[in-house]
């Protein structure tokens, strides 16, 4: 159609203020909506209103020889961009390794600064194995920061659906086992 936009945007003003209240409280939120939808539209819509947030790309990871190694890499690097203050360190193996690093320097500093937003894109380019062993170390990270008693964990994340989340948000809506919140697009 001769002069119709190439593209259309919906900003979906009530679903990014449902994201940032549930950000705010901080664990995981997971962005539900079938594929090729905006999801990623959506994360980067967000990304300004965001505090501190660091972005992963998983698809540009996916063809990767250690896929897990550079995805650490590639997190600490973002988290060195959007908040150098908490000096993530390059030689970490694992992603559960790198939020470790930002939760406990979060909670050594003592401040009431917003958490950093981990931004994890793409899950849907990784193969099954990696995808479900990333969700583990994503859910290792978070059981961690909450066991150790911190009054506030260091970070949150927000990820769009993916089969393997599912793990996130296995044992029910109400079980306490239950890490992921989610809204819908």
């Amino acid at each position: 159609m001769p002069g119709a936009p190439r593209g259309l945007f919906v900003e979906r003003r009530e679903a990014l203020r449902q994201a940032l209240d549930l950000l705010h409280r901080g664990g995981f939120l997971t962005v539900c909506a079938p594929p090729h939808s905006g999801v990623t539209t959506f994360f980067f819509a967000l990304r300004p209103r965001l505090a501190r947030c660091a972005y992963l790309d998983l698809a540009n990871l996916s063809f990767s020889e250690d896929c897990h190694r550079d995805a650490a890499r590639s997190l600490a690097r973002e988290i060195r961009r959007a908040a150098p203050e908490l000096q993530a360190p390059d030689e970490l193996w694992t992603v559960t390794d790198v939020l470790g690093v930002v939760d406990r320097a979060h909670d050594a500093r003592e401040s009431n600064a917003e958490p950093l937003t981990v931004i994890v894109d793409g899950f849907d380019a990784w193969n099954d194995e990696n995808a479900q062993r990333l969700v583990l170390a994503l859910r290792a990270a978070y059981t961690e920061s909450r066991t150790r008693g911190a009054r506030r964990s260091g970070f949150s994340i927000l990820t769009g659906s993916s089969t393997n989340l599912r793990d996130l948000t296995a044992s029910g809506r109400t079980s306490p086992l239950n890490l992921a919140q989610q809204i819908f697009l």
